[in-house]
């Protein structure tokens, strides 16, 4: 049957009045009329909502099979009821209801634009409420296509309902609505990325966390699907994970212990006291603060309670990275060569026990996508540390606060080295930083490196506009201490900002910054001596790098000197010009991967020219390859096949086939990678 456009009404005769949503009530002159059969009231809606209708239709809608009498029979009985020479005609084969309804009020309503009155009606239930009509197929599908029209009005009303209320302001009666349509359908993205937004408006990124943690495992259990591109964008923007991640597991053994040069750990004894509690009763634990609270240094102390016992740990920093990357910087020093299915772990976890791993430590989350698919990889029973300034959702939580003030005191008299300080300035110089560990180290070696006392520092950072509060006051001393750079040094620390992750080698900036490696080295020599970097001399190796902490990198950022382009070009110079020195490319792994990144999505040629140099001498045999990052090679495959460039793509394809040979151990996937024979068809077209 040819169906007419839904929810038409007939002209209104208010005498007769029908309730349809959340049930059928019909009412004559406001005397509720008998008959309650579910046939009749389904006839009587029927016909107020669909118009006029023909006796044949009526008996195909309602008494399929059973003939003309069946109707007549059914009119028959409407005919007895009170009113009915009113409100119900009957002109030859064509039968007509007059009434009005809840349904046409909303109706009317939705067009008038007076959203809230129609939520109202909307929200009293389904259609017909739980009305059936036994024998009645056509009706049962016309009545679910009714309904699902009018929950399409509602969800379109309670979407913009939901919206006008965070223009306003009123966060709570926007999340009510949100959450009504998550009752709704439970597997709708677009509303878990809206409520997702308004968490992230109303100063609640935690619950936004935990609103999209709940999408993941819906989705995971229900569909066995992963959240939509759009929504990990969205994620990627509350959280503000830009900072990339070392992305280089570490097997830390019993052995190695004497090698680790860490600052004095100051207080947090019983916090560690608190984690180690926690792995032990829960297996998961998260230290979570804000950047610069000692979250890093509290997880090695944790890492070295477990070496000094003769276990070893696996140590890995997350950054913002994905989770391909992160599984396959895990598996590496594991000596997996693929990441196995999510679905089969076993390996993983066969890898785990065979290396005697009896801690992993993931420092500084800040994916919380990335941490959950690597949570599910890891096996329950070995203890796992997250650290991150995200509250990360359902892991056991430990949040690092201000140092007690009389740790905060001794950490920055260390610092001082027996220097002789005024204890009421120092005093107070700890209130005004907030007793916060980074910016008290710093502002100790501000005090060594300018040569001033605790009290002139003091009456600075107070004098600094805006310093109210230690957040302004922490900036306040970052301001201060770069004032006193060279001009060499600070271009170095605006450069270093510049760059896509928060660490490089002299040569890379010095390419970056158009200047000679030895001036760049003595500038960030420089720099650490002022506490703004860490320098990292690799055993066994002239390799040297510099890293700055989160808080000074994104305080950097904030002043940035270089283009994203002039940075992937200073990339792309130093892959050629270290193709012979693979430790040199594995020092500035992190950019390399990044620069690649970024001109992968910004200047493909470019991403050509990296891989070239970064590949072209004994890498792969001498460090591998993150197996996360194949896809940047396979990219540039790609490109140099679409501008027929046979040589290079034979050069490129032929890494390919190591990396699937020598990493992977699959020779049949590396001679078919290869494509010789396609790149000789190539050349062969060309003349070559």
């Amino acid at each position: 049957m040819a169906k007419r456009s839904a929810l038409n009404t007939a002209e209104v005769l208010p005498a007769l009045h029908l309730n349809l949503l959340g049930g059928v009530e019909v009412f004559w002159q406001e005397q509720s009329l008998p008959v309650s059969a579910p046939r009749m009231l389904g006839l009587r809606a029927y016909l107020h909502l669909q118009g006029a209708a023909s006796r044949p239709e009526l008996e195909m809608m309602f008494w399929p099979g059973q003939g003309a009498n069946a109707v007549r029979q059914g009119l028959y009985t409407l005919r007895r009821l009170p009113g009915a020479e009113h409100w119900l005609r009957q002109e030859g084969q064509q039968v007509t209801l007059h009434a009005d309804s809840d349904v046409q009020e909303m109706q009317t309503a939705l067009q008038a634009g007076q959203d809230e009155r129609a939520l109202d009606l909307l929200s009293a239930g389904p259609l017909l409420g739980h009305l059936s009509v036994t024998g009645s197929v056509e009706f049962s599908d016309w009545l679910e296509d009714r309904r699902g029209e009018l929950l399409e009005a509602r969800r379109a009303v309670l979407r913009r309902e939901a919206a006008r209320y965070a223009r306003l302001e009123n966060w709570a009666q926007a999340r009510t609505h949100l959450h009504t349509l998550l009752t709704l359908d439970p597997l709708d993205e677009h509303t878990y990325r809206d409520l997702m937004r308004l968490e992230g408006q109303s100063g609640n990124p935690d619950a936004a966390l935990d609103v999209f943690e709940t999408l993941r495992r819906t989705l995971h259990t229900e569909l066995q699907s992963e959240p939509e591109p759009e929504t990990l964008a969205l994620l990627h923007e509350l959280e503000g994970h830009d900072i990339s991640g070392q992305n280089r597991a570490r097997l830390l053994t019993p052995e190695g212990l004497r090698t680790l040069e860490l600052d004095t750990l100051h207080g947090r004894q019983e916090e560690q006291v608190e984690v180690l509690a926690r792995l032990q009763d829960k297996r998961r634990a998260l230290v979570q603060g804000m950047a610069g609270m000692g979250k890093t240094r509290l997880a090695w102390s944790v890492a070295e309670h477990h070496l000094q016992a003769g276990q070893n740990v696996l140590w890995l920093e997350l950054g913002g990275d994905p989770p391909e990357v992160l599984l396959s910087a895990l598996s590496e020093p594991l000596g997996l060569k693929q990441v196995p299915p999510r679905t089969q772990p076993r390996p993983l976890h066969a890898a785990l026990h065979g290396k005697q791993i009896s801690l992993i430590v993931l420092d500084n989350a800040a994916n919380s996508y990335a941490l959950s698919v690597l949570l599910e990889y890891l096996p329950p029973d070995r203890p796992v540390l997250v650290t991150s300034r995200l509250r990360l959702p359902r892991l056991p939580t430990l949040t690092l606060h201000r140092l007690p003030r009389q740790d905060a005191l001794n950490l920055i008299t260390d610092h001082l080295e027996g220097q002789t300080t005024d204890p009421d300035s120092l005093n107070a110089l700890c209130a005004l930083l907030g007793d916060h560990p980074y910016a008290l180290r710093l502002a100790a070696i501000t005090l060594q490196q300018n040569a001033r006392t605790p009290s002139e520092l003091l009456q600075t950072l107070t004098d600094a506009p805006h310093a109210l509060g230690a957040e302004h006051s922490i900036k306040a001393l970052l301001a201060h201490s770069t004032a006193a750079l060279d001009a060499e040094s600070y271009e170095a620390y605006l450069g270093l900002g510049s760059l896509f992750t928060p660490q490089t080698t002299p040569e890379l900036l010095a390419l970056a910054l158009r200047r000679d490696p030895e001036t760049t080295e003595q500038a960030l020599y420089t720099l650490t001596q002022h506490g703004l970097t860490t320098r990292d001399a690799q055993g066994g190796s002239d390799t040297v790098t510099f890293r700055m902490h989160e808080l000074t990198w994104h305080d950097a950022r904030a002043h940035a000197s270089l283009q994203p382009r002039t940075v992937a070009q200073a990339v792309r110079q130093y892959a050629h010009a270290n193709t012979g020195t693979p430790e040199n490319l594995y020092a500035e792994l992190p950019n390399l991967t990044a620069g690649a990144q970024h001109a992968e999505k910004h200047a493909p040629d470019e991403l050509v020219q990296i891989m070239t140099g970064w590949l072209g001498g004994r890498y792969i045999a001498a460090q591998g390859f993150p197996l996360g990052y194949v896809s940047l090679l396979e990219r540039s495959i790609e490109r140099v096949e679409f501008q027929q460039n046979w040589s290079q793509s034979g050069f490129l394809t032929a890494k390919l086939g190591d990396i699937h040979q020598f990493i992977l151990g699959d020779r049949e996937k590396s001679l078919s990678t290869r494509q010789f024979p396609k790149i000789l068809s190539g050349m062969e077209k060309r003349g070559q």
